[in-house]
């Protein structure tokens, strides 16, 4: 977990104000999604003398939650194009191994990694 003093969650925020003031209207306030949020948030909390935030689930627009896509997944036809693109790939493969390319290949592939 980041540590993150108040003052320096103040300088974040001042910060965003002046790289946003163009755009902002009065009473945005900024939405922090990142990484280090909840720290900023808790920080900034305990500074005002606050507990414990209760935590709040909502959805946003255009994201999927996990069962959705479990459930999109589990529903989705299960053709045989895996193995139609494995034959593929493997004769497209083969092809290049036996093309005069190949050494060239190999040797970018060393450089490469």
């Amino acid at each position: 977990m980041e540590v993150l003093d108040p003052e320096t969650a103040r300088l974040r925020y001042l910060l965003w104000r002046r790289e946003m003031g163009a755009l902002l209207v009065p009473g945005s306030v900024p939405l922090l999604l990142g990484r280090t949020s909840q720290t900023i948030f808790t920080s900034l909390r305990r500074e005002a003398g606050g507990g414990a935030a209760p935590r709040v689930r909502f959805r946003l627009p255009g994201c999927r939650t996990e069962d959705e896509y479990q459930a999109a997944q589990q529903a989705a036809p299960t053709g045989g194009w895996q193995g139609e693109f494995h034959q593929r790939l493997g004769a497209c493969l083969l092809a290049l191994f036996h093309s005069k390319m190949w050494h060239g290949v190999q040797n970018f592939l060393m450089d490469e990694y």
